[in-house]
Formats: C-alpha cells, sequence, structure tokens
C-alpha cells in the first residue's frame, strides 16, 4: 500500500478460478480472510467472485471494479508465478486495459525470472502497465502454507496468528476434507 500509496486494498477471495484445483468452501475462506484483515482500516473484503456463478474470470471481475471504481487506477496485485501464466488467462490482452498490473517477486530459479521478466516485457509491449513492486522476496504462497499444513511442518508465521489458530483448530488440511467445495 505504501509503495503504491493505495487509498483501499480490496481482498477478493476467488471464486471458482479454472487454474485451480481443490479449494476451502466459500465460507471458510471468507473468514480467514476477514481475520486476516481486521486490523487494518483500509483493507476491505470483497464477495463479489464468491457470488459468481460459473468459473471466476478476472477479467469479469475486473470489468466489475471498473464500473464502480471509474474515477481510480485499479491496481492488481500478483505473485511472480502468476505473471509467468497471464498470457493464459482469459482475455488477458483486454485485462491489460482495465488495471495496471504490479508483481510481487518470488524467490526461484534464475529461468523463472528470465521467464517473468520476458512476460512483462511483452505485456508492456502490448500497452499494459505491468511492473514489479520493489518489496523484498517474500516466498509465501497459498500453496505453501497447504503444502506445510499437510506434512505438519511449521506455517505459523506466514498468515496472521488468529488465521494460523483457525487453520488448526478446523484441520483444513489435513484429514478434515469436508471443508472443501464440491
Amino acid at each position: 500500500m505504501e509503495e503504491l500509496q493505495l487509498d483501499k486494498m480490496i481482498w477478493l477471495p476467488g471464486g471458482d478460478p479454472p487454474h485451480k484445483g481443490k479449494m476451502l468452501k466459500k465460507e471458510e475462506r471468507i473468514k480467514m480472510v476477514k481475520m486476516a484483515i481486521a486490523s487494518n482500516e483500509k483493507f476491505e473484503l470483497s464477495r463479489w467472485e464468491l457470488e459468481q456463478t460459473g468459473p471466476s474470470y478476472t477479467f469479469h471481475t475486473l470489468n466489475h471494479f471498473r464500473t464502480i471504481y471509474s474515477n481510480y487506477e485499479i491496481c492488481f496485485l500478483m505473485g511472480e508465478d502468476s505473471l509467468r501464466n497471464f498470457k493464459t488467462w482469459y482475455r488477458y490482452q483486454e485485462l491489460l486495459k482495465l488495471a495496471s498490473f504490479y508483481v510481487a517477486k518470488r524467490r526461484g530459479e534464475e529461468k523463472e525470472h528470465q521467464t517473468s521478466i520476458s512476460v512483462l516485457k511483452e505485456l508492456k509491449a502490448l500497452g499494459g502497465k505491468v511492473e514489479f513492486l520493489s518489496t523484498p522476496y517474500l516466498d509465501i504462497s497459498s500453496t505453501l502454507i497447504r503444502e506445510n499444513a499437510l506434512k505438519g511442518k511449521s506455517f505459523r508465521y506466514y498468515v496472521p496468528e488468529e488465521v494460523y489458530w483457525q487453520i488448526i483448530k478446523e484441520n483444513y488440511y489435513g484429514e478434515n476434507q469436508n471443508i472443501f467445495k464440491e
């Protein structure tokens, strides 16, 4: 928020993203996002994607927010791993007209980073505003959290404490499989 001087940040749990597999049920994801953002008055939760039917495409989501915030620049934040797959996203060239995209770097192989730089350059050549953030590397992802939880490895400091204890209490990623959406 500081680097981009944002007025607010909207947290948007994914509805039914076509590129994701098993996900927690909507209610569980909403509960954890609320816990994670409660202490910052500039953070807001949007249930918009969760209330849609069918696959969730960023194109539809950004069109929705573009109508609400027509007088504002919309900044879409994502990890470097998402950038590398950006050209597979639904109507990706049109997405570039709907928002500015800011990418948090992830540690990885030099080859992966070079791929990210190449994709970034291609998207810029198409007229997109796509930039790396100058944030430090934070190699924390939902995949890493789930994998650590499943393996019994620590993930305590990867999420806010209240979220950590919710995951432990409900055993989201252990044998309690009934909490995943069908």
